[in-house]
């Protein structure tokens, strides 16, 4: 599909025993590693009611429950939105972008299972909160900045506002750095085999 990242779009919710949404999030990819078909390294929440509702579609269709999400991508050659890519059954890293906008997705799925209260912050308010994974954004940015696609002052404008890291904690950092040391040994070790 003919696109840049950021025309990739995921729908994150959660369907009640009636196949009925209790909560929904939209987001989309800024950058992903490796560039045009990896995983999401930079995304941040947005409103997309044509993806909102595709989603709710499907998964209604065939009478769903429990925690799903819908990858689609606007085609740039048609306008049209394609699936990418349906996912059922499990929480992502990047589904903690829909706690850093407020929404309480995980929770919801959570209280539903014990038929407990659900919570009240379901709905999307549309904010700011983005998602990343330094390593892979760092990645991604730099192989755009050798193409010419992207300045530093680009990258470093993309990031502000980033609420929740899939490695970086202040709080607790090794497993940043742990990420960090493990991916510079694969390098390494990469590249002295290919120098033999």
């Amino acid at each position: 599909m003919e696109g840049p990242d950021s025309a990739l779009y995921t729908c994150y919710c959660y369907f009640g025993g009636d196949s009925e949404p209790l909560v929904t999030f939209v987001t989309r990819k800024l950058r992903q590693w490796p560039p045009e078909m990896g995983e999401g390294c930079l995304g941040e929440e947005c409103r997309n009611d044509v993806v909102l509702q595709e989603t709710v579609r499907l998964f209604k269709s065939v009478r769903f429950r429990g925690f799903a999400y819908l990858e689609m991508k606007r085609d740039a050659r048609t306008g049209k939105y394609l699936i990418v890519e349906p996912n059922i059954g499990r929480l992502t890293s990047k589904s903690s972008l829909a706690e850093a906008g407020g929404v309480e997705l995980a929770y919801t799925m959570y209280c539903d299972a014990l038929g407990w209260k659900l919570p009240r912050e379901r709905e999307q308010k549309y904010g700011r909160a983005k998602w990343s994974f330094l390593r892979r954004d760092c990645q991604s940015a730099f192989y755009y900045w050798r193409r010419g696609e992207l300045t530093l002052a680009e990258w470093l404008r993309s990031r502000r506002g980033v609420k929740v890291d899939a490695m970086f904690s202040w709080t607790d950092p090794a497993p940043f750095w742990h990420d960090l040391t493990s991916s510079c040994h694969r390098y390494l070790k990469r590249r002295v085999e290919a120098i033999r």
